[in-house]
């Protein structure tokens, strides 16, 4: 097993199904064995018998009592992370995404140079295992078409729950990254590009679980958030080149 002690997991967690929460950590822990692993829990307070099941399960917790929002929560505990640790990873909370996929993501930053490595759930071979509802579908193209379109993002999936990083990338991007929601995600990547950090794609196992939600004005919202995203990219200074970087682009694994 890769030594992984230099990798903080972070699973940003609202109203999780806690049994579920529970067994993931258990089973990231035994599998990649990282440094840490964190669940700044949203909408709880202090003495919630579940934030102990958590800690039981091997995570450390954070805890707010109002819902702060995923990208708050994710840029609280990767400003916090990022000083002790030199790989970052994100995944969602429910599960989703299979810890094989999670272990492989992890594998693709190496913790001495810049880069981020993100999932995309869209494969034919694995059809049979994604289960995501009609809208979910419908939503997913049709926010991946928007992100391209207002912000030239070529990413398949830019709202997959699987991303991981270097800390030097998360401290490049961090001075221009403000979303506070779910267009945490895509406002990462535009900022990304803008600056010319490489992104890599790696093709994740995924399940859609059940009693996550896509709220019919999530487009809506989503769409005013992309332009934000547009204006702060524009503002990102970019990084240095080195010759091994000199041209960054999107890498999709499998690809030449």
């Amino acid at each position: 097993m890769p030594d992984n002690t230099d990798l903080a997991i972070v699973l940003p967690a609202y109203r999780p199904p806690i049994d579920r929460l529970s067994e993931y950590i258990e089973a990231l822990d035994t599998r990649l064995a990282p440094g840490r692993i964190h669940v700044p829990f949203d909408g709880v307070k202090d003495a919630d018998p579940r934030i102990r099941r958590l800690e039981r399960a091997g995570a450390t917790v954070s805890r707010s009592p109002e819902r702060q929002g995923k990208g708050a929560a994710l840029s609280g505990a990767f400003d916090r992370l990022a000083t002790s640790f030199d790989r970052l990873l994100f995944l969602d909370a429910d599960g989703s995404t299979s810890v094989e996929s999670a272990a492989h993501l992890a594998e693709q930053v190496s913790g001495s140079s810049p880069t981020l490595a993100i999932g995309y759930r869209q494969l034919p071979q694995q059809a049979e295992r994604q289960t995501r509802t009609g809208y979910r579908r419908v939503f997913s193209g049709g926010y991946r078409h928007l992100a391209h379109a207002v912000l030239g993002i070529d990413a398949r999936d830019p709202q997959c729950g699987a991303k991981a990083m270097d800390a030097s990338v998360w401290w490049q991007l961090r001075p221009t990254l403000r979303n506070t929601g779910f267009g945490w995600d895509t406002e990462l990547l535009a900022i990304a590009a803008a600056a010319g950090i490489p992104v890599s794609e790696h093709p994740v196992e995924w399940v859609d679980q059940p009693g996550t939600t896509v709220r019919v004005t999530d487009p809506v919202r989503m769409l005013g958030q992309l332009f934000s995203a547009r204006r702060r990219a524009s503002k990102t200074p970019p990084r240095q080149p080195t010759p091994a970087s000199q041209t960054p682009r999107l890498r999709v694994a499998g690809r030449d």
